[in-house]
C-alpha cells in the first residue's frame, strides 16, 4: 500500500471516529448524561456523569473490544456502536469486565484470543446475537 493510500485511509478513519464520537456525545446528552472531554488512553477515554449522578470512566471504541491486561479490573465502561448505519444504530455502554466475560464465553476458545504480547484480547462487530445479549446495555 502506498503512503498516499495509507494517509487517505488514516484520514477516513479519523473522520469516522470524530463523527462517531459526536453521535454518541449527542445521544448521551439527550439521555441525561453529562459528557466530559475525551483524552487519548488506549484510544479515546472520557468521563460521563450518569442521570443518577454516578461518574463512569468510558473507553470509546468503534466495535466491541476487550483486553484484560490494560483495561480489565478497573471499573471501566466500554462504549461502542452496533452495526447499523450512523445515526440509526444502537450504542452500548457496558462495564469492560462484563463485556470481557461475554466475549470470552463466545470466543475464548479462538486461537487469537490469547495474544502472546497483549494477553487476552478480542474485538468484533456487534452481531445480531451479541446485540441480543447486550440489549440491557443499550443507551
Amino acid at each position: 500500500m502506498s503512503q498516499n493510500a495509507r494517509n487517505a485511509r488514516n484520514l477516513r478513519n479519523a473522520i469516522r471516529r470524530e463523527n462517531d464520537l459526536k453521535d454518541v456525545t449527542e445521544l448521551l446528552t439527550r439521555k441525561g448524561y453529562e459528557v466530559h472531554p475525551p483524552r487519548e488512553i488506549h484510544g479515546l477515554r472520557f468521563l460521563v456523569k450518569s442521570p443518577d449522578r454516578k461518574y463512569l470512566e468510558c473507553q470509546f471504541k468503534r466495535r466491541a473490544f476487550v483486553q484484560w491486561e490494560t483495561l480489565g479490573n478497573d471499573e471501566l465502561y466500554m462504549i461502542f456502536p452496533g452495526k447499523d448505519e450512523a445515526g440509526s444504530r444502537e450504542w452500548y455502554l457496558v462495564p469492560h469486565d462484563k463485556l470481557f466475560e461475554i466475549l470470552k464465553a463466545r470466543h475464548g476458545h479462538a486461537p487469537k484470543w490469547n495474544n502472546p504480547k497483549l494477553g487476552e484480547i478480542w474485538h468484533c462487530p456487534v452481531s445480531k446475537h451479541l446485540a441480543e445479549i447486550l440489549e440491557e446495555y443499550a443507551i
